[in-house]
């Protein structure tokens, strides 16, 4: 979210639970106007009302963060009405059950943060040019990541048991900067024409199919020769960065919604159970909101940072700012499950390794460009 500000804040003092409200907009629109909040009488239920106002679009993403009188995170999860995906419109309704949330704490000075985001980034896209690609192969295009709001990354037990032990806790994270994010992942076409060759192809073999069966440590090289034609700095995105930008503003499972029954699954990703073990021509499932192809499914994709199961442990309380992992390791993080993984390897929060040097063909990769 670029340019917040604080546009009201004001105390209620209600059964000892004072709440401070702080609404925060996009420059121009969207527009929080017109907040209430009130304790019900007798009971641990906080509802939340505000008017929303969008001139250029009809959906709006609304967050909500709940922090105490020292600034630290507090859990907020049984929340109910217009958050998430919502459209503008005059008294909009949320209602957070603080008592199931912090069972037998009575804290009196709660400030709760409403943000609206737009995503008036989704969309806005950039084609770099690579030499020798074939003028039938994809180009290398990137969409626009708008950054700087909150979200939660991660995930817990409580709320989905698929969760393992080095998503939680879930915990607060914000990116400051914008980036540019490939809208595909990295074709074999793209990867042919810098690095010369294919690495080993029989599990889908097409200019525009996902490149696979490539270590850290190529794509490390593939990414420099990139940089060397002078259309800017590639890299590959952070963990914090790519789970960012995969759930495009939701804060279920996959990034299309909780999906219980996986009932909607094979509308937006190719894995184990329709991908007839193969990969599959990228960008041929739906998007998610923000314009990205294949965030789940198809291949698995590395990021930069270094993999510690424990990572995690202990920022529930904290907002980490721009993270970057631990500073050195023996696996590198890759995200978002592939042709070969069960749906719960597919999930936004899930995380898995591989040596940097290691092969396999269930590996591939999605860039970014840094913004000025």
């Amino acid at each position: 979210m670029r340019g917040s500000m604080v546009r009201k804040a004001y105390f209620l003092v209600l059964l000892g639970i004072m709440v401070t409200l702080i609404s925060s907009v996009h420059a121009g629109a969207p527009l929080i106007s017109n907040i209430r909040v009130s304790q019900r009488w007798g009971t641990n239920l906080v509802d939340i009302s505000y008017d929303l106002e969008d001139s250029d679009s009809a959906s709006v993403t609304i967050s909500v963060q709940v922090l105490d009188g020292f600034g630290r995170n507090i859990p907020a999860n049984s929340l109910t009405g217009d958050f998430g995906k919502t459209s503008p419109g005059k008294d909009k309704q949320i209602v957070w059950d603080a008592g199931k949330d912090n069972p037998n704490v009575y804290e009196t000075n709660y400030r709760i943060k409403v943000a609206a985001d737009d995503e008036s980034g989704a969309g806005e896209t950039i084609t770099l040019t690579i030499d020798n690609l074939p003028s039938t192969a994809k180009p290398l295009e990137m969409a626009l990541i708008r950054t700087g709001i909150d979200f939660e990354m991660g995930s817990k037990k409580l709320d989905d048991t698929d969760a393992k032990a080095d998503e939680e806790p879930k915990h607060w994270v914000k990116i400051t900067k914008d980036f540019y994010l490939g809208k595909y992942e990295v074709t074999q076409a793209q990867w042919k024409a810098l690095m010369g060759s294919n690495p080993e192809l029989d599990i889908g073999v097409g200019m525009n199919y996902p490149v696979y069966y490539v270590s850290w440590d190529e794509c490390q090289i593939f990414i420099q020769k990139l940089c060397q034609l002078g259309q800017g700095t590639f890299r590959l995105p952070t963990e914090a960065e790519w789970e960012y930008a995969c759930r495009a503003g939701a804060k279920t499972r996959f990034y299309w919604g909780n999906d219980p029954n996986y009932s909607l699954i094979d509308e937006y990703a190719w894995y184990k159970n329709n991908s007839v073990e193969k990969t599959h021509e990228v960008g041929t499932k739906k998007p998610n909101a923000w314009g990205l192809y294949d965030m789940s499914g198809n291949v698995w994709e590395w990021c930069q940072d270094w993999y510690d199961k424990n990572w995690y442990k202990g920022k529930d309380s904290i907002t980490e700012i721009d993270p970057k992992g631990p500073d050195v390791g023996s696996d590198r993080i890759a995200r978002g499950g592939a042709y070969s993984s069960d749906p719960t390897k597919l999930r936004s929060a899930c995380r898995y390794s591989w040596k940097p040097n290691e092969l396999s063909k269930s590996m591939g990769l999605r860039l970014v460009l840094e913004s000025n």
